[in-house]
Formats: structure tokens, sequence, C-alpha cells
């Protein structure tokens, strides 16, 4: 009773924990505007209320580092490539609670003890890998919007705007989050910083190829000089013909990968068609040394196996 107790206090205090970051993440949206606003060098449509936390250009001094994070570095850089409005401190308490949390709740439901290790572990890397997935797809949606901005870009230079006035032009017809990045970078060029300093602090931010392929032309064109315009549309031709390569590619590796994901899953459906017909016989492979062993080993090969697939089907374009 006294261990039960103690567990579901532990629990309360976790889901707590959690929650605060929760109410964190949410209050940040809508509620922070930009540091500093600049006269618009055009009447801008309604802007809209969703924007994130921009990070500090300075790193914070003692403890305060270790909640805020260094700008531009490590989790907070990855936190502000997947668009996440939280500090990193904030995310790793989050991380903490989650694996307290399902690391109790085998003890809980009376599984064996050796269940919370990997429990907690699974819980503990869950948030991380829920950034890196919810980085891909702004970072793809980043890069599709890309082949709408250029031309809007290089038309805009042709009617006679400067670059900084195509570049807030464009940042408010395209929809987040290359409109984010876009109306940040101006303002930054605003607000005194060097063009070239940061429209490649941009790209670092962003960590799209293909924004850096733009911005390294872009800056190379500043340097010897040329038609923008035009370089910008050779740009965003080489884009979409690396867009439909890695298309075909993808249509190509569709049956592969559909054969990765039946095989991967396969054994893990065994494993449940097996404890549902018969438990005591699957039981066997939690309850004895040698089970515990052949199960761990079955585990390692999986996760091996799905790794060598991930590998050969990953073709660089």
């Amino acid at each position: 009773m006294d261990v039960i107790v103690l567990a579901a206090a532990l629990v309360g205090l976790a889901v707590t924990v959690g929650l605060l970051g929760i109410q964190q993440m949410v209050a940040a949206r809508g509620q922070l505007s930009w540091r500093l606003k600049a006269p618009p060098l055009s009447k801008p449509p309604p802007q809209r209320t969703v924007r994130r936390r921009a990070m500090l250009l300075r790193p914070r001094e003692g403890i305060s580092r270790l909640w805020w994070g260094e700008p531009d570095k490590g989790l907070a850089l990855e936190l502000e490539r997947a668009g996440i409005p939280l500090r990193p401190g904030e995310f790793m308490a989050l991380r903490l609670a989650l694996a307290l949390v399902m690391g109790l709740m085998a003890l809980i439901f009376g599984a064996p003890w050796w269940a919370m290790l990997p429990l907690a572990i699974l819980g503990y890397r869950l948030p991380m890998m829920m950034v890196r997935h919810v980085k891909g797809r702004r970072l793809a949606k980043i890069e599709a919007q890309l082949l709408e901005a250029l031309p809007l870009i290089a038309n805009a230079l042709r009617s006679g705007y400067s670059f900084l006035q195509a570049m807030d032009f464009v940042s408010k017809r395209v929809e987040d989050p290359l409109a984010w990045e876009l109306a940040r970078t101006v303002r930054e060029i605003q607000m005194g910083a060097n063009i070239d300093a940061a429209l490649m602090a941009t790209a670092h931010r962003v960590g799209s190829g293909d924004l850096e392929l733009v911005i390294n032309a872009i800056v190379i064109q500043r340097q010897v000089g040329g038609n923008l315009a035009d370089l910008l549309s050779t740009v965003e031709r080489t884009m979409r013909e690396r867009a439909r390569i890695k298309g075909e590619i993808k249509a190509l590796t569709s049956q592969q990968r559909l054969s990765a994901i039946v095989i991967g899953s396969l054994p893990l459906f065994l494993v449940m068609v097996l404890m549902a017909i018969n438990p005591s016989y699957g039981g066997l492979l939690f309850t004895t040394m040698v089970g515990r062993a052949l199960l761990v080993t079955a585990v390692v090969m999986e996760a091996l196996g799905v790794l060598a697939i991930r590998r050969i089907l990953r073709v660089e374009v």
C-alpha cells in the first residue's frame, strides 16, 4: 500500500510538471509580439496572431543558461527548427516528467520491476522523437513554400522593388512557417544587421538545404554582381528538378518501404497474438531468464534491421 501511495504521489507530481510545461507552450502562442516593430514598407494585410517565441540574441549566464539554453545551438536550435515555443529547460522538464510517469505506470499496473527502466527510457525519448518528426514536417513545408516564394521575389525585383522590399512583400503573401522566417530576417536587417550575416543566420536557423542553396546564391550575387531576378529563376528551376527526382525516387521505393513496415511489425504482431491465445505459454518470454534474453536479442536485431533498411532506402539528391 505504501508503494502504491508513493507511486501515485510521484505520478501526480510528474503530471503537474507536464501540465505546467504545456500551459507555458499554449500561453506563448498569440501573446508574444515582435520586440521591435519597424514601419512596414507597404501596407500589409491583417496579420495572423500566432507567433512563436523568439530566442534572445545573447546567452544567459549561470543557472539561467540551463533553463533558456544558448541561442541557435543544441536543444534550443532543435526546438527553433521544429517551431515549438518551449525553452530548453521546459522541454527537459517535460521529458523527465514523462519518463517518471511511464516508469511508475509499470509499477502501478503490476508489471515486473525490470520493465520500469525501458518504459522510462521510452518516455524520455518520445518527446525528442516528436520534435524530430515535427521538424521534418516543418522543413518539408518550408522547402515546398520556397518554390512558391522564389518566383514572387524574382517578379518583385523585376518590378523595381529592392531586395529587402521584395522579401517583405513575399513574407506577407505566403503562409507560415516561411512567412515567419522571412519576416524575422527582414526585421533583423531593419534593426541594423548586415544583410549577408542575417541571411546566413536564417539558413542556419532553418536548417534547409534548399534554403541554404538560395541564400548562398544571393550572397555570391551580392559579391560578384549580376541579375538577381534571373539567378533566382535559375535556382527555382533547379529546385523543381530536384523535387521531381525526389518524387520519382519515393515512388520507386514505395514497395520496399511497405515491405519493411510489414516485416518490422510482424514480430510484435505475433507476440500479441501469442499472448492473446495462450498467455501462459507466451508469458515465458517475460518471466524466465532465457525468455528475457531472447526478447532483448530480438529487439536489438529488429532495431538493427530497421536502421539498415532505412539506410538502404535513403537516397541523397
